[in-house]
């Protein structure tokens, strides 16, 4: 987008967020930027993390009331702990499975003909989303490649490839080369549509995105990679999500997410992943969860 153009987009999202006087307005990110929308707000509350756990410092001068909560949780569980301390009410995440977000009849059979499409008539549908804001976060290609290649060895599999930026389309296109019978590159949707497509599918593969975070509130279940941040930190809750950490060379070593995730000039510990590594994590959480006849030939 030109420069021109995203500050004419800026600025038009500004009036129209100056023109709802919310009641309470929560800043979960924690960060500079979204302390900035939180200061040009109308919400007569605005709630934050306290100082000693909001994310960058600086945004606690946007907020009026602040909570300190354990960073150590799960982020899911932090963010929840901020909304209940706000509102003195309890409430548990363990016992969720997943919800389906409102969409029209229109966007329900537009759902029905995606998987109605040749390439996806298979026991097992496993929806793949590459791409993070953080190029540190990605997967190589041929890494993420051979790593579905030895999925589809095993398990009667089509893929469902997402993506949403130009440069994430054109990594799902070199994608579906690898796999042109028993893939589909899904066209960018509305996220209540996207999430609708996830609740659909058997498993999302993913790195820690938003498509993850997504999956967190539906049924289905994910696998997920990571690098610089922590999967206790930001894996969905419940053994339905399996994950796998790829090793950092140079030891670094952090709590939710590596110092470095900014300015590694390698992002080795998702370079350097091994696709056979990968896949024995796959399999053995993906075991647990289903029985041993859903591989091929047994």
């Amino acid at each position: 987008m030109a420069p021109l153009a995203a500050l004419e987009k800026n600025i038009s999202f500004f009036f129209q967020l100056r023109k709802v006087p919310y009641d309470v307005l929560f800043d979960l990110q924690g960060n500079c930027k979204s302390g900035v929308v939180t200061f040009f707000s109308r919400a007569c509350n605005k709630v934050g993390f306290g100082y000693h756990s909001v994310r960058e410092k600086p945004n606690v001068l946007f907020t009026r009331s602040r909570f300190n909560v354990s960073k150590e949780m799960n982020i899911r569980e932090q963010y929840l702990e901020l909304v209940q301390k706000f509102f003195q009410k309890q409430s548990d995440l363990s016992s969720s499975q997943g919800v389906e977000l409102a969409i029209s009849f229109q966007e329900k059979a537009q759902i029905q003909q995606i998987f109605l499409h040749p390439s996806l008539q298979t026991e097992i549908k496993i929806m793949v989303c590459p791409g993070s804001q953080w190029m540190n976060k990605q997967i190589p290609l041929p890494t993420l490649s051979q790593f579905l290649r030895l999925i589809k060895d095993k398990l009667p599999v089509s893929f469902l490839f997402v993506w949403g930026s130009e440069e994430e389309k054109i990594y799902c296109e070199q994608l579906f080369t690898h796999f042109p019978e028993t893939s589909f590159i899904l066209e960018k949707l509305p996220v209540t549509v996207w999430q609708n497509v996830m609740n659909q599918v058997d498993v999302v593969v993913a790195v820690d995105s938003s498509a993850l975070h997504l999956c967190g509130i539906t049924k289905s279940f994910s696998f997920s990679v990571f690098g610089p941040t922590s999967p206790s930190v930001f894996k969905p809750i419940g053994s339905r999500h399996g994950f796998f950490q790829g090793a950092c060379p140079y030891g670094k070593q952090f709590d939710k997410t590596c110092p470095l995730l900014r300015t590694c000039s390698t992002g080795a510990c998702m370079g350097n992943l091994k696709a056979e590594e990968m896949c024995s994590a796959f399999f053995s959480w993906w075991t647990a969860h289903h029985p041993i006849g859903a591989f091929r030939g047994e």
